[in-house]
């Protein structure tokens, strides 16, 4: 298995996951340890999605399977626009230039239309990791209740908002885990 380079030129090969972390304490710095421990939760989603990511190359990010329009990489993307989006309807806080610019970010596409390449998974999750630590999480500090509306009817409060992040990385992650087994590479599970 090796580290992933392997993978490079041969597009087969099962990576060991990284074993399931369950938070047991909130992130620091919130006013609502509740927040704190939605954003621990949602942080370890985001460690989970990279690890089935990080060791790819571009061909696996950017491959789409027979009959189907999503890649790893667009599913990735869309998690971290998704987030993005959100907080910022939630919060109002502004998303940072340095964010909006960075290439996958801003090739993002809609679903449903033609999808634009990729970079590597690294290169993802790194975009990932700067969205987290420096727009999602110092935005979400500066809530002070989980009753405070929501962006849009179906996400009514910060709590429900907080909820779906949390959904929609676990969601989107199977998908990850089956394309990325479609392309040639197995992913083991693990506790």
């Amino acid at each position: 298995m090796g580290n992933g380079k392997d993978k490079e030129t041969s597009g087969h090969g099962t990576k060991e996951g990284r074993p399931r972390r369950y938070p047991t304490e909130p992130l620091g710095g919130f006013a609502v340890a509740d927040i704190g421990f939605h954003a621990a939760e949602i942080e370890e989603l985001h460690e989970r999605a990279y690890d089935l990511i990080d060791d790819l190359p571009v061909s696996a990010i950017n491959f789409v399977p027979q009959g189907a329009n999503l890649s790893i990489g667009w599913l990735a993307v869309h998690m971290i626009v998704a987030e993005t989006t959100l907080v910022h309807r939630l919060t109002a806080q502004e998303i940072p230039s340095v964010i909006e610019s960075e290439p996958n970010y801003a090739d993002f596409t809609p679903y449903g239309t033609p999808l634009k390449p990729f970079g590597s998974g690294a290169s993802i999750v790194a975009l990932g990791k700067t969205v987290f630590g420096e727009y999602t999480i110092p935005s979400l500090r500066a809530i002070d209740s989980l009753e405070i509306p929501g962006p849009i009817p179906p996400l009514p409060t910060a709590r429900e908002v907080l909820r779906h992040l949390s959904w929609h990385w676990i969601y989107h992650s199977g998908q990850i885990g089956l394309i990325r087994l479609q392309w040639g590479s197995d992913y083991e599970w693990r506790f």
